[in-house]
């Protein structure tokens, strides 16, 4: 659990992220990460579904950063 808008919590959660997809954690294909934010409802759950991009891009994290990161490194 961390804020909404910190950048440490944005780091936090990336590497939650990374470890989903290493370990193939339950939701992984969808980017989804047992993450939740101490915030109002509306954003509390922000981080149990997939969601694009949009500004301002530092006061978070989105799955685009980790799913399927490794995708294609077998080809290089």
């Amino acid at each position: 659990m961390g804020t909404y808008h910190s950048t440490f919590t944005g780091f936090i959660t990336r590497m939650l992220g990374y470890h989903s997809q290493k370990k193939k954690l339950e939701g992984y294909e969808l980017g989804h990460i047992e993450a939740y934010y101490f915030t109002p409802t509306r954003s509390k759950f922000a981080m149990r579904k997939y969601a694009p991009i949009k500004r301002p891009f530092y006061a978070r994290e989105y799955p685009m950063s980790w799913r399927s990161i490794d995708e294609g490194v077998g080809d290089l």
